[in-house]
Order: structure tokens, then sequence, then C-alpha cells
């Protein structure tokens, strides 16, 4: 899951709120509404930054 809504702890992935979030893969902040207990929340997307390490070809 992507997220949890805070009031019922319902699991929710980007795809369940595509109608209430148009602006997908974008910084922001948006009032939706949970898809189990139907209570309105606040989704906020913020950049995150990922590492990966591999070996260094020698020679």
């Amino acid at each position: 899951m992507d997220f949890d809504c805070p009031y019922c702890s319902w699991g929710m992935n980007r795809e369940d709120i595509n109608n209430q979030v148009h602006e997908d893969n974008h910084i922001g902040e948006w009032d939706i509404k949970c898809t189990n207990c139907k209570k309105d929340l606040v989704l906020t997307a913020e950049p995150s930054i990922d590492y990966w390490a591999y070996r260094k070809e020698e020679g």
C-alpha cells in the first residue's frame, strides 16, 4: 500500500484515488476522501531519494 487512512487505517494505493488526484507524480497536497470510511483527509506528496550501490568496473 502507498498510504493508510489516518482515521480507519485502511490501506490505499495511488491508483485507488485516481479520480480524486489528477496531478500524477507531482509534489503537492490534495484533499481526498478515504475509499473505506469516506472521511475527508489531506494527502501530501513529497520527493524522495533512493540510493543504489553497485560494483565499479575495474580495468
